[in-house]
């Protein structure tokens, strides 16, 4: 994936994550037990869904500093959403993936 894509897919999934904010009546509800993603955690959800990628790459598509993506992250996988799968290197697990559906409805 080029990062034009990369950033074209980011752009597509902001307004994913847009919409499905607007429309999340459980921002408190079982899928993110922590009091509901914000849209940047569903940009990353979403990015995490088609390969695992590593921080800095993450942070660049998001356009984000990478101690904030770093927080979603790690805030995400102390809840069991995405796993690291060595240092800086992130995948969604079947949980992430299972909430990720409910939030795009």
């Amino acid at each position: 994936m080029t990062e034009a894509d990369l950033l074209a897919r980011m752009d597509d999934l902001r307004a994913d994550a847009r919409a499905c904010n607007a429309r999340m009546p459980f921002r408190n509800g079982p899928a993110f037990e922590y009091g509901g993603p914000t849209p940047k955690m569903i940009e990353l959800l979403g990015f995490l869904a088609d390969q695992p990628a590593n921080l800095s790459d993450l942070a660049k598509a998001a356009r984000s500093r990478m101690n904030t993506t770093n927080s979603h992250l790690s805030r995400m996988a102390d809840h069991g959403f995405v796993e690291r799968i060595t240092r800086g290197v992130y995948a969604i697990t079947d949980k992430g993936r299972e909430a990720l559906a409910k939030v795009a409805g």
